[in-house]
């Protein structure tokens, strides 16, 4: 391997750790969704002085919620409850839980599907969310930064000894980043589906939809596009390596390039 394949090599190694950190910080904070709910009791001229105070961010786990019903702006943390066997979830505060009949938030999302089953329209309308959507998210994104610590591995092997080109050597560097990218592509893209299946017409708990509207006002957050650097980071590894002179190929070492002369082997 010349030093200039090695330099490039080396070059993989800085966005990959970038990804594994940007994807990582993804996961941990709270601003995948940002909203500024309206309320439906006045029309859109009324001079309301309380009308930004209405703010709403969530992650992938948790979020926090201020809605103004009229007596002050009320500041709760929610976060997400699903039942996994119904493949739903909602988000729920304490206080949404307190408030109601219910003892635990699986117990008030059974209710919410049973009104969801009485009203006959999507789930959305009474604030759950697909399941499987939500956990697919998560393990494509987990998924993201586990090859992408793998490529960092190899990419240090590769630049620093001698591996033969198979799935240790630059094959496998196309392998891992490839992988890498796959993965967290494919999050951003369920999120994003369930963004615009769901998010940006509705996620408030069904007595709070009851009050407010977000269609209008809801957008994807920082931590969502934190996801988004990082899927492009991993494309421009994959770039590198091809600039590299690297091609997709399985070379063995010695013992596979045997050489027969008339039906003897040659060492």
């Amino acid at each position: 391997m010349t030093a200039g394949k090695k330099k490039l090599i080396i070059f993989t190694i800085v966005p990959a750790i970038a990804s594994v950190a940007l994807i990582s910080a993804a996961l941990g904070t709270n601003y995948w969704v940002i909203s500024s709910p309206k309320s439906k009791k006045y029309t859109s001229s009324s001079n309301i002085t309380n009308a930004n105070e209405n703010s709403v961010n969530f992650g992938l786990f948790n979020g926090h919620k201020t809605l103004d019903f009229g007596n002050g702006p009320r500041v709760t943390n929610i976060k997400v409850a699903c039942v996994a066997a119904e493949s739903v979830c909602a988000w729920l505060s304490d206080n949404d839980i307190k408030a109601s009949i219910y003892k635990s938030g699986d117990d008030l999302i059974y209710q919410l599907l049973q009104d969801h089953k009485n009203k006959t329209g999507e789930l959305y309308e009474v604030g759950l969310f697909s399941y499987g959507m939500w956990i697919s998210t998560i393990v494509m994104a987990a998924l993201g930064i586990a090859f992408g610590l793998i490529s960092v591995g190899f990419a240090i092997f590769n630049a620093v000894g001698k591996p033969i080109e198979t799935i240790t050597g630059p094959m496998g560097l196309y392998l891992w980043n490839g992988m890498a990218f796959f993965f967290t592509f494919l999050a951003m893209v369920l999120y994003l589906a369930l963004f615009f299946t769901t998010y940006k017409k509705n996620f408030l708990y069904l007595l709070d939809n009851d009050a407010f509207k977000v269609e209008a006002t809801t957008n994807l957050g920082y931590s969502f596009f934190l996801l988004v650097i990082a899927t492009v980071l991993y494309l421009i590894n994959i770039i590198i390596l091809f600039l590299s002179g690297y091609k997709l190929r399985c070379k063995f070492g010695s013992e596979a390039e045997k050489v027969v002369d008339n039906g003897i082997i040659l060492f």
